[in-house]
């Protein structure tokens, strides 16, 4: 089957719920995006996670995103080795410094839950990729720019 990647970090696909699909084509979405928390609302609920080197994004401070990725992944937390932590579908993921990236939970609930041994749960994804930055993606992925209207409000 061909596959099809799109940057779904572009502003026209904002807000677009649904995946996308294109007849005999696996359509890969590609591009990293911050997902932060409110930080009057949790910040108290997650500041236990740094004994555990895990310090969630919260939205009195937002980062730059430090790279892309293929899949599109969320980056929900770091740490204090240039690491990252994000998520690729339900799976959290861990991407290092020097850009690779580890399963660490199946889902979140799993990662909150056994959040002190992140470490010794983390196995390699050879199926994502950690690309400095887009261009850096663009030298070896061709992206497809879907032509998507928005819906028409009547």
């Amino acid at each position: 089957m061909n596959k099809i990647y799109v940057d779904i970090t572009k502003p026209k696909y904002n807000n677009i719920a649904a995946g996308f699909y294109v007849r005999d084509h696996e359509v890969i979405p590609c591009g990293t995006v911050i997902q932060h928390m409110d930080a009057d609302k949790n910040s108290d609920k997650y500041v236990d996670f740094k004994q555990y080197d895990i310090r969630f994004i919260m939205d009195d401070y937002m980062p730059e995103v430090p790279f892309y990725t293929v899949p599109y992944s969320e980056l929900i937390a770091k740490d204090s080795k240039g690491g990252w932590f994000g998520i690729i579908g339900e799976n959290v993921c861990y991407f290092s410094s020097k850009l690779e990236c580890f399963q660490v939970a199946e889902n979140t609930d799993k990662f909150i839950a056994d959040a002190e041994n992140w470490r010794k749960h983390l196995t390699f994804r050879s199926d994502v990729k950690v690309f400095q930055n887009k261009a850096e993606a663009e030298k070896t992925i061709g992206f497809t720019d879907l032509d998507i209207d928005p819906p028409m409000d009547k």
